[in-house]
């Protein structure tokens, strides 16, 4: 029975503490490419420089950060003249313009990319600061099949997927019942 508790003692503290050096090497990713960024919008007002190459390399890198802090694009709409009294209208991604200094339509890109990275930061200091609460992991491990979708990606804001999620709940709580049961009933035991 000790040995038991050990083990699970031990996986417990495994999970925290991988849970927290995985969040705190996104912060620090974070961080790097914010002042990377904001020393490319004081410094950068050249078209190429080491700088702007920099910036250029780690553009997808920052967008899939960004993506997994939750943090949403959104679409800004720019009217330009074309000439002869034409415009035309275009939706531009902000994401997609991250080396852009300047303005789109009435959006300041560069101002938008320092908010979206800040934002950024606070979540991962929350990710970081929560693996903490013993609520968390409570959470985690009450919900299991909803944090195994949101770790592999899939889609869980649908209403398909929500009821999925919660039938696969339902299934897993009543596995785990069943199975604590049996194993007192029978008194079974685990062997490694």
């Amino acid at each position: 029975m000790f040995n038991y508790l050990c083990l699970a003692a031990f996986i417990l503290i495994f999970l925290k503490f991988s849970k927290n050096g995985l969040n705190w090497y996104k912060l620090y990713n974070f961080k790097k490419i914010y002042t990377q960024y904001c020393r490319y919008n004081s410094i950068s007002k050249q078209e190429w420089d080491p700088l702007h190459t920099k910036v250029l390399e780690k553009n997808n890198d920052i967008i899939k950060l960004l993506k997994k802090s939750e943090i949403k694009d959104f679409i800004i709409q720019a009217t330009t003249p074309t000439g002869h009294g034409f415009v035309t209208h275009n939706n531009i991604s902000v994401l997609s313009n991250i080396d852009y200094i300047g303005w789109i339509g009435e959006t300041n890109v560069p101002a938008t990319i320092h908010k979206f990275l800040t934002q950024a930061i606070g979540f991962n200091k929350q990710r970081m600061i929560e693996t903490f609460s013993p609520f968390y992991w409570i959470n985690l491990f009450v919900f299991l099949p909803k944090n195994i979708f949101i770790y592999l990606e899939l889609p869980y804001t649908s209403d398909r997927a929500k009821l999925l999620i919660k039938i696969f709940n339902i299934f897993y709580w009543f596995i785990c019942s069943i199975g604590s049961i049996f194993f007192k009933l029978f008194d079974l035991k685990i062997i490694f």
